[in-house]
């Protein structure tokens, strides 16, 4: 009896195709808008920002700043309007201007006024690079004058080198964060077309009651569905991240600071860490979804549902000072995500609780499931 009421959920699950689309959708389409987003991201974050220099002529230091800014590969120009005003008309980019100044010891100091736009992102660039570049252009300043002097610029004992142990800056940790968001989110959007109208779809359309007026359990009803949405679940999920990681394993993503480690053994670890949680999600979608009395009803339960694993990612580093984080689902599934695209050796002990804690959860879900369905109510209430 239970191989047939799953293979009346296939038929079901087939039965519309453009449904089936829109169910996988996620694992076919997401990877790929992933994968445009972050060649984008790399595109900008590595073109070289080009900076349009506007001078001052007063000045008869002018020219030598000129020839820095030229080594340096920047065009400049000479202008006579405001800083404001050339900004503003779009003429230079960034406005450079020196002049005298007299320290109240009476030292005489040569001051560069450096003029930018920072309400947008170019302009924020362009303005920093200028910082950077003038930065430089002190700096050397600051050893010639001491080589005049008759003075080394080296002739210091101390010497700085900084060595960064860690492999992954806070950037790629927090790109790898977003990334996990994307994969977690796999499960609660590839079965929620399917356990919407399993349950509050089934109730909306009426069939729900023939169904249940037939000589079975409830509670093989309840895992024939559950079986098709798990399965669902796990395939649309293992689709997404060897799709996703694949694509994304072919860009440079080392330009943002982060490395990925992309094998078929990852992926089928990767697999195995998110089966609980698919089977998990799917119970638990169901326990939603039965309580809704229409398919747009459930839809929108099961929408704020598929916000958990944002607020999961987004408070990681809080849930990481609980010392039994790693074995809750959801929480437990991200931080083992984390260890095998970054390299490290799985924990399998924590695997152990996580996956058992998942595979309990997921039983007095499917309880509780049979329960709501032993309920007249169920019936009545439409």
């Amino acid at each position: 009896m239970l191989l047939a009421l799953v293979k009346k959920e296939w038929f079901e699950l087939f039965r519309d195709k453009r449904s089936l689309l829109a169910t996988f959708a996620y694992a076919l389409f997401g990877p790929i808008l992933l994968f445009i987003v972050l060649k984008g991201i790399i595109a900008t974050v590595t073109t070289q920002t080009d900076v349009r220099v506007g001078l001052y002529q007063q000045h008869p230091q002018v020219e030598y700043l000129q020839q820095f800014l030229q080594y340096k590969q920047l065009s400049t120009e000479f202008i006579d309007l405001e800083a404001s005003q050339a900004l503003a008309e779009n003429l230079v980019d960034v406005v450079l201007e020196i002049n005298n100044k007299t320290t109240a010891s009476g030292y005489e100091l040569l001051q560069i006024n450096v003029f930018g736009n920072s309400e947008n992102s170019k302009g924020e660039q362009q303005l920093r690079k200028m910082k950077q570049v003038m930065a430089s252009f002190m700096a050397q300043q600051a050893t010639d004058d001491l080589i005049k002097q008759g003075a080394s610029p080296f002739s210091s004992e101390w010497q700085l080198n900084v060595h960064e142990v860690n492999e992954y800056t806070m950037r790629g940790k927090r790109l790898l964060d977003s990334l996990l968001i994307f994969l977690l989110l796999s499960p609660f959007i590839i079965s929620l077309n399917y356990i919407n109208d399993a349950t509050a779809g089934e109730r909306e359309r009426g069939s729900l009651m023939p169904l249940l007026s037939q000589p079975v359990a409830r509670l093989k009803i309840v895992i024939a569905k559950w079986l098709v949405g798990g399965a669902i679940g796990i395939v649309g999920t293992a689709i997404t991240m060897v799709l996703g990681f694949s694509l994304i394993n072919s860009l440079p993503i080392y330009e943002l600071d982060m490395q990925i480690q992309w094998s078929l053994s990852v992926m089928l670890t990767g697999t195995l860490i998110l089966l609980p949680l698919a089977l998990l999600v799917t119970s638990l979608q169901m326990w939603v979804a039965i309580t809704a009395k229409t398919y747009k009803e459930g839809q929108s339960y099961l929408t704020m549902l598929s916000f958990l694993p944002m607020l999961a990612v987004f408070m990681a580093d809080k849930w990481s000072e609980l010392s039994f984080a790693h074995a809750l689902p959801l929480i437990g599934q991200q931080q083992l995500l984390q260890q095998i695209f970054s390299g490290q050796i799985v924990n399998f002990p924590a695997l152990m609780q996580v996956s058992i804690l998942s595979l309990a959860l997921t039983a007095i879900c499917l309880l509780g499931v049979r329960n709501r369905l032993n309920q007249e109510s169920i019936i009545f209430e439409r």
